[in-house]
């Protein structure tokens, strides 16, 4: 074993590797970078993926309609979605999943209803 094993750990409990002498700074200001450009990416994730449920809830809702105010009663629509996508992308996309992501769609057309009136 060589005495360059780690340092000290880092906020996410890994150990950090012991830089050579004067490298430290340049070290330090990458490991800034990586990790602020780790956060940016999780957060255009997270963004894409709430944009992809509220355009799937708006999907299932105008489907729903069909150009009506108001969608049919009864109908076992979300069921037959969630079990179609469920096996195809896992259970994150299971009929109350789908639900709640059709539900997500109603606050903002009473918004744009409001501001239009």
């Amino acid at each position: 074993m060589t005495g360059k094993r780690t340092q000290q750990a880092g906020g996410d409990g890994k150990a950090l590797a012991a830089a050579p002498t004067g490298l430290t700074p340049l070290l330090g200001a990458l490991r800034q970078l990586i990790a602020d450009s780790r956060q940016q990416a999780l957060r255009a994730v997270d963004s894409l993926q709430v944009q992809t449920y509220w355009h799937i809830g708006q999907h299932i809702v105008e489907y729903e309609q069909g150009g009506a105010q108001r969608a049919a009663y009864g109908q076992r629509l979300l069921p037959q979605l969630g079990q179609a996508l469920a096996a195809e992308f896992g259970r994150g996309f299971d009929a109350t999943n789908l639900r709640h992501m059709r539900g997500s769609t109603w606050p903002s057309r009473f918004a744009t209803h409001c501001v239009a009136n």
